[in-house]
């Protein structure tokens, strides 16, 4: 089984906020950016993510918004 790795370089994380909204808006979702970001992030980080994404939506929560879009949710 391999392993993702967090860069060294990581990106603001209101830079992650942005491609991961790119990546569930339209039709479909873009599965390989949200992999690329969650997947690459610590939990420290994609805590600070989610807490950005929370303080100016009023969508469902991150966690939400991937398990439908993955089309996992029936696993919760």
């Amino acid at each position: 089984m391999g392993s993702l790795r967090v860069p060294e370089a990581v990106p603001p994380p209101d830079q992650d906020c942005e491609r991961l909204k790119k990546a569930f808006d339209g039709f479909g979702t873009d599965e390989e950016a949200v992999i690329w970001v969650l997947g690459h992030r610590n939990a420290s980080q994609r805590r600070k993510i989610r807490e950005l994404i929370n303080s100016f939506t009023i969508s469902p929560s991150l966690i939400v918004s991937v398990l439908n879009s993955l089309e996992i949710s029936e696993m919760q």
